[in-house]
């Protein structure tokens, strides 16, 4: 049911037969959402594919998603290595919705290029998350 993150959802019951004095609803949890963000990363690594010297690859794909109930403010997303690039690098991402962005990469050198990407937000429990990041340039 995370399709309907953030809404309010009405259960309707219709009972036929003789005994509707007993019911029973087994395996049904029903739990509040939190009214504040919840910023979770949804990799913990991305490599880039092999890249020649000089050139650019670039790829859109989802880092983030606000499961909380508020929104979440992403006050900066920074990289260790300028060879990877992301864009936006800053973003208001609403209840129950996914945080896209477009990232790059740009090998300066032959070989193994790694670094972290750094997500920053609003999220009281969990105010920054970690991205590892890696490519390899030819």
């Amino acid at each position: 049911m995370s399709a309907y993150d953030g809404q309010t959802i009405y259960l309707g019951f219709y009972y036929s037969g003789n005994y509707a004095d007993e019911w029973y609803i087994d395996d049904v949890i029903v739990e509040d959402a939190p009214i504040t963000p919840v910023m979770q990363t949804l990799f913990s690594e991305l490599t880039a594919p092999p890249t020649p010297i000089g050139t650019t690859v670039s790829d859109t794909f989802g880092i983030l998603r606000n499961t909380g109930g508020g929104v979440l403010n992403v006050s900066s997303i920074t990289l260790t290595n300028p060879d990877f690039a992301v864009d936006p690098t800053t973003a208001a991402v609403n209840p129950g919705d996914t945080l896209f962005v477009v990232g790059s990469f740009a090998p300066s050198t032959t070989g193994l290029i790694t670094g972290l990407m750094i997500i920053s937000g609003d999220d009281p429990g969990n105010t920054s998350d970690t991205i590892n990041v890696s490519g390899v340039g030819y």
